[in-house]
């Protein structure tokens, strides 16, 4: 026997997320694992799931969703990711101080963001922006993810070291993303007062008043401060990368620019 019915007894319930109330819940299955929950949250604050849940049925077949035998299948998403969904919905509230990781968070990102689901999204940005030690990855969720503020407390974490980008890093970037934070690196390098004796988690810090000092001339007898934001030097160094960059980023050492850069 074909169909969701021959295959239930291949799923597996999930531990804690399939509850048993006949009334007010939905099942679903993510990969292998069915989750009986309750799709009030998840319609309320995801257009996505609003619009899955109200899917027009199969004239003459079973609705979706009521039973193991025909749950409703969430394409594209692991389990382990849609059980951290669900842990923000369900637990968050009393395990705040629960000491998540930084994957659990980035789990909770991805999913927020395909789904459309912008409170969470932000409580996710928030949360990873708190990690002191993440700065590559933060650039690297905030492009995979749609989350700005990540990408820049990222940049504004390698300006401020001493030694800006490190060679591996910048393979791991890869050539586009490389050349845009070595240059917003070697603008703040210019900017007066030194970047790590901010706060970089302050509010507002993207845009905070700043100066750039630039020489006048080759003696530096005199000096030139221009107004500037973090911000706009972020921006800048965009729009440097666009115009200064040409063909495809295999081309390219990213060792020999990171030295060039240096």
């Amino acid at each position: 026997m074909d169909g969701p019915a021959a295959e239930s007894t291949a799923y597996h319930r999930h531990p804690i997320y399939y509850f048993e109330d006949k009334v007010g819940t939905v099942t679903l299955l993510v990969e292998d694992t069915l989750f009986k929950v309750h799709p009030y949250y998840l319609k309320r604050d995801s257009e996505v799931f609003r619009d899955m849940f109200s899917c027009p049925q199969e004239p003459g077949t079973a609705s979706e969703g009521l039973s193991d035998d025909r749950p409703i299948t969430i394409p594209q998403i692991t389990a382990v990711d849609f059980e951290q969904l669900l842990w923000v919905y369900y637990h968050f509230a009393v395990e705040q101080k629960r000491s998540s990781t930084t994957e659990e968070w980035a789990s909770i990102l991805r999913l927020s963001n395909m789904y459309q689901i912008s409170s969470i999204k932000d409580l996710a940005i928030s949360r990873l922006k708190k990690r002191k030690n993440l700065s590559i990855t933060l650039i690297q969720l905030g492009r995979e993810n749609e989350a700005e503020e990540l990408v820049q407390m990222g940049y504004l974490r390698v300006a401020s070291r001493k030694h800006g980008l490190e060679p591996k890093e910048a393979e791991t970037l890869g050539l586009a993303e490389a050349m845009n934070v070595m240059k917003f690196t070697l603008l703040t390098r210019s900017l007066e007062g030194s970047l790590a004796s901010l706060k970089l988690d302050e509010e507002g810090i993207m845009d905070k008043s700043l100066s750039l000092v630039e020489a006048q001339d080759s003696q530096a007898w005199s000096q030139k401060r221009t107004p500037t934001t973090l911000r706009k030097l972020f921006e800048e160094c965009h729009q440097y990368h666009q115009q200064k960059t040409k063909g495809p980023d295999s081309e390219t050492d990213v060792t020999s620019l990171y030295q060039a850069c240096s």
